[in-house]
């Protein structure tokens, strides 16, 4: 019974290793090739609990207020965006304030986030996952 968990802990640690790799990937040839503009909030709600701890995670949560997340519009070469997804934007953030963001260059409609952190819990994962199956 004991070699089925140790073959689950690699399975594991290959899986935090490719996370880690996309994750350079995205670090290395996505952030280099983007842009910071302003963008207007269309929509504000409060942050919800696995909100923050998501936001932990990504590297946000420094600010000692509750984030709120927030959809945003914004301008490039002309051409409005809208955001698919939420951002965390500063507490007392409202309607029609602008916030700072970042964009792709070659994907106008994708929205940017820096994360070093994400990148050192994959590795760390990774490396745990392996010590795991390797000391048991």
């Amino acid at each position: 019974m004991r070699y089925p968990f140790n073959q689950l802990c690699y399975i594991a640690g290959i899986l935090m290793l490719f996370l880690m790799l996309t994750e350079i990937l995205r670090l290395a040839a996505v952030l280099p090739r983007s842009r910071r503009t302003a963008a207007v909030v269309t929509k504000v709600r409060p942050a919800t609990p696995e909100d923050v701890t998501r936001q932990k995670a990504m590297g946000f949560g420094k600010k000692k207020a509750l984030p709120l997340m927030a959809f945003v519009a914004y301008s490039v070469e002309g051409r409005n965006y809208f955001s698919r997804n939420e951002i965390p934007v500063p507490a007392g953030t409202q309607v029609g304030d602008q916030v700072k963001i970042r964009y792709a260059v070659h994907f106008p409609d994708m929205i940017v986030e820096r994360s070093f952190s994400r990148l050192l819990l994959f590795a760390v994962f990774s490396l745990l996952f392996f010590l795991l199956g390797f000391l048991l």
